[in-house]
């Protein structure tokens, strides 16, 4: 079989099985273009992501995992903004074709995409090192996305989650060890899309934590022109991570690790008004700039403030 035969056919074997449609998707998978029918007096939300072997994921991770947490992360922007995710497209080059890797990656990528509620509009297949490429496309009403820009002084800082669970995941994968929680919290990640819906009438500002906490929160406070400061005692960090490392390397991977995809986002709410559950308070906005860490632990230091995208490999 000819090369471009080949490319067609696994996307007809593969790509072209999911069980979701979207009104908003007129035409898909089959042709030069997708065709979409954006809502009236909504705004389009799109974001694009590439995730490269060895440096965005381990090589040898299961397909599976590696199709699941490539369109979550993606997903997660979507989030971020408060959008409702609707279809997405995906580019993948591959080293070779391996039937079972592709079916493998076919099944963790539908099962992120039923579990989200996108549909695969379109996308394309190449030959080269593994990398995956998905662009995600979402909408929401005129006027309501969260952005970075709208922090201001005397607003509650939260995240929504526990954080250094997949910055650890990481580490026990490369290590060998057995810590499933924690595995599960880096190889799939699940976007907060629900909680970025809620949060469009309730937060100032957002952003979702992929490169760590200090870095990602300090993307809010440049574009708001303020300051805040952390409590390291309200961090929430979970049972697993605590038990897997010492509090203070647990507590640094929380700052700085990165892959969490929760959501860090401000509100002049304070928690007992906000009335979200699984969101924790854990500082506040300031006048001024940069992020003060207060109540460290005797002795805590850090040697970075988050990840690098052209220093770091995995």
């Amino acid at each position: 079989m000819h090369a471009q035969g080949r490319e067609f056919q696994i996307i007809r074997d593969y790509f072209q099985c999911q069980a979701l449609t979207s009104p908003q998707v007129i035409l898909g998978i089959g042709d030069d273009c997708a065709l979409i029918a954006p809502r009236a007096g909504y705004l389009q939300a799109i974001s694009v992501d590439t995730s490269v072997a060895g440096c965005h994921f381990p090589a040898d991770a299961s397909a599976f995992d590696i199709a699941y947490r490539a369109l979550n992360v993606s997903l997660s922007d979507l989030a971020a903004m408060g959008a409702d995710a609707q279809f997405f497209t995906l580019a993948l080059t591959l080293p070779d074709v391996d039937e079972h890797w592709l079916q493998a990656f076919s099944e963790g990528l539908f099962r992120a995409a039923a579990n989200a509620r996108v549909v695969l509009a379109g996308g394309d297949t190449t030959r080269g090192p593994l990398s995956i490429t998905v662009q995600v496309h979402g909408d929401l009403p005129a006027g309501t996305a969260l952005l970075r820009s709208g922090a201001q002084v005397g607003d509650y800082l939260y995240v929504s989650g526990c954080l250094g669970d997949a910055a650890a995941g990481l580490k026990a994968y490369q290590q060998g060890d057995e810590q499933p929680e924690l595995l599960r919290a880096y190889l799939r990640p699940e976007p907060q899309l629900v909680l970025g819906q809620q949060l469009r009438a309730l937060a100032s500002s957002c952003i979702d934590i992929s490169d760590g906490l200090l870095a990602d929160a300090g993307h809010i406070l440049a574009a708001s022109g303020v300051a805040a400061s952390i409590d390291l005692e309200s961090m929430p960090l979970s049972p697993a991570l605590c038990s897997y490392l010492p509090y203070s390397q647990a507590l640094a991977l929380a700052l700085t690790g990165g892959d969490d995809y929760q959501l860090c986002f401000t509100s002049h709410l304070a928690p007992e008004v906000l009335g979200i559950e699984g969101v924790y308070c854990i500082g506040r906005i300031q006048a001024g700039s940069g992020l003060q860490l207060l109540n460290p632990p005797a002795g805590f230091t850090l040697d970075k403030t988050g990840f690098d995208h052209f220093d770091e490999r995995i």
